[in-house]
């Protein structure tokens, strides 16, 4: 042979890469779903905080006012919930899709109750009235399940488990 090693060194350096490759493969496979779940736990924590952030300004307005505002989105709450002391109320998600808000009965100066949601990962609302949630615990691990808070209590939203 010209390069003056022998096949068995060869084939003991093709082993080892194998074996190499072998043990990147398990390491691979167990930090990238524990990664992926830790992305989506943090995306899930974030939605939980914006959603308390924005029912503690409805509170607030509440408190001041004796109703809560009448809007029709994100966009037009934002206004009476600065005038309430919200210094920029979050309007998104932890993954990027806008809230829905929703109050009843709805009246000029304002309204009793409100629901505001998150669709979760998927960006889809499982109702499309946020007033026909039945409210239960969800599995924690279920991203794409909705996230509702009605007049600042948890309606839905992920469980513990």
């Amino acid at each position: 042979m010209a390069s003056g090693k022998s096949p068995i060194v060869w084939v003991l350096a093709g082993v080892g890469c194998l074996g190499l490759l072998f043990v990147g493969a398990i390491v691979a496979a167990i930090v990238i779903p524990n990664f992926i779940t830790a992305r989506e736990k943090a995306h899930q924590f974030e939605t939980l905080a914006a959603m308390r952030e924005v029912g503690e300004a409805l509170d607030a307005h509440h408190a001041r006012h004796g109703r809560f505002p009448a809007a029709g989105s994100m966009a037009e709450l934002a206004p009476p919930l600065q005038a309430a002391g919200a210094e920029s109320p979050p309007r998104a998600d932890g993954w990027g899709n806008e809230l829905r808000y929703l109050c009843w009965p709805s009246a000029p100066q304002g309204c009793e109750h409100y629901t505001l949601a998150s669709a979760g990962r998927d960006g889809r609302f499982e109702q499309e009235e946020l007033s026909a949630y039945p409210g239960e615990e969800t599995p924690r691990n279920d991203y794409d399940r909705d996230i509702v808070l009605l007049d600042g209590g948890f309606l839905q939203y992920p469980g513990r488990g």
